[in-house]
């Protein structure tokens, strides 16, 4: 992931960028929301970007320390060695399996290529912002669908884990278990659940990437027509000697 100064250099560049276009289009309604969710669009692109890169890297890592330790524990003898085995390549299954999922381009940068790709067609300026925006705005709602979907799931699986683990440690030898199977297990099951428990509520409540540039894109596009509708005609009074002064002023 980027420095914090990296980082900031290149939103002021995007906005940079944003303001050269207003100044440039000022007028030209089409290529002023274009620039807009171009440079929205690349943003959060970027930072989906480096969210997948940053998932990869721990996923490889988690799976190249787990996986090798949790096969040489399975193949010694003892149930204690072989319950913390099973466990590690449990372990190293999920990471794999989200270090896999991770290797997909996300929304945010899937929809930034078909952008360039329609402009570098020559398709029209209207036509382009038209299924940009259409694009763009399923994009968003199918990302919170899927984030909260799951969220929910990996809180329900972090939470039982987590509870059950914490279950299993407190009450007093479950199962006939040894005190060592006993406080082994309730401790795997409880330190595997709380990750899962904490990627699970972190999902239900951080907004992706491409619902934050949705936001933001809407909240530009609402900002526009409520300072052109208040804009249009003002109505003001202002004090004047034994009395006011009833000022109109209209734009047509």
């Amino acid at each position: 992931m980027l420095p914090v100064t990296l980082r900031r250099a290149r939103a002021a560049v995007l906005l940079s960028a944003l303001a050269f276009a207003v100044s440039t289009h000022a007028g030209e309604p089409e290529q002023l929301e274009l620039a807009r969710a171009s440079a929205l669009l690349e943003q959060a692109a970027t930072t989906s970007s480096e969210n997948r890169t940053a998932a990869i890297a721990i996923g490889a890592t988690s799976v190249a320390l787990l996986a090798p330790t949790g096969a040489v524990l399975l193949t010694r003898d003892g149930d204690l060695p072989n319950l913390v085995g099973k466990g590690l390549t449990a372990s190293a299954g999920g990471a794999l399996v989200a270090t896999l999922l991770s290797l997909r381009s996300s929304p945010a940068e899937r929809l930034r290529d078909a952008l360039s790709t329609r402009r570098a067609a020559g398709m029209d300026d209207a036509e382009l912002l038209r299924a940009t925006e259409a694009d763009f705005g399923a994009a968003a709602v199918e990302s919170a669908s899927n984030r909260r979907l799951f969220g929910m799931a990996e809180s329900l699986l972090g939470g039982a884990l987590a509870v059950g683990g914490c279950a299993i440690l407190l009450i007093p030898n479950p199962g006939g278990l040894s005190d060592r199977a006993h406080y082994s297990l309730g401790s795997m099951l409880a330190g595997t659940g709380a990750p899962f428990l904490g990627i699970g509520l972190h999902a239900l409540l951080v907004q992706s990437p491409i619902e934050i540039a949705w936001s933001a894109y809407g909240a530009d596009r609402a900002g526009d027509a409520t300072k052109s509708a208040s804009s249009a005609f003002d109505l003001n009074v202002s004090p004047a000697p034994g009395g006011g002064a009833l000022l109109a002023q209209g734009r047509f």
